[in-house]
């Protein structure tokens, strides 16, 4: 189930899944096919804008998918 959050939780939360998801893409660099490798990679750049978008300042509300 989603929540609402504060803008904190929402940019902390994201960066933990950025994080987690880099770290895949290290660890299993070697067993990825290149379908898998482009989807993290696409994962990444969207969570990447999501996080900066947070930053921006531009009111909205937080809403995360539970």
């Amino acid at each position: 189930m989603g929540q609402f959050v504060t803008q904190e939780v929402y940019i902390q939360h994201y960066q933990d899944l950025l994080a987690t998801t880099r770290k895949r893409i290290i660890d299993e660099f070697q067993t990825l096919n290149y379908y898998q490798m482009d989807a993290l990679e696409h994962r990444v750049g969207e969570l990447k804008k999501k996080v900066g978008f947070a930053r921006s300042g531009k009111q909205t509300a937080f809403y995360i998918d539970g």
